[in-house]
């Protein structure tokens, strides 16, 4: 229940996660509609989670994404990232931590891209249920 002003240029998207909550559970995936994130369509990346093990698939992965990291991850799994990376399991941890717990996270900071040095990077990954309570879904926006 932290109020959207702790997430500066996020507002916007927070009030409307928020508004979506009933009786304070998670929002669903299905409770939003394309034209509520108008302005925000290329920012956002949308994620199926699963457990036992974690995984996360990316269904959509916006166009300012694709920019950032330059390359195309809809479609791929968390796991593939990491691999095709040589990423730590780092990520993954954080990941599985912010879904089980089903916290907003805030990422921001200069972050290492391969090949292409580091881009000043300000993320937020919103959980979203299908049962008000497990995270089945989650929503990243980047600035």
């Amino acid at each position: 229940d932290t109020p959207a002003t702790e997430f500066p240029g996020f507002e916007g998207v927070i009030n409307l996660w928020n508004a979506k909550r009933n009786n304070g559970k998670l929002p669903a995936w299905s409770n939003f509609d394309f034209f509520d994130f108008r302005g925000w369509h290329g920012k956002i990346n949308k994620n199926t989670i699963s457990y036992d093990p974690f995984e996360y698939h990316i269904d959509l992965f916006g166009t300012d994404f694709v920019e950032l990291v330059g390359e195309e991850w809809t479609g791929m799994s968390g796991s593939e990232i990491t691999e095709a990376h040589e990423d730590s399991d780092l990520d993954m941890k954080f990941y599985e931590m912010t879904c089980t717990n089903a916290y907003i996270s805030r990422v921001s900071g200069p972050l290492p891209w391969e090949g292409r040095g580091f881009k000043n990077t300000l993320v937020i990954e919103l959980p979203l249920s299908d049962d008000g309570k497990t995270v089945t879904h989650t929503i990243k926006i980047t600035l």
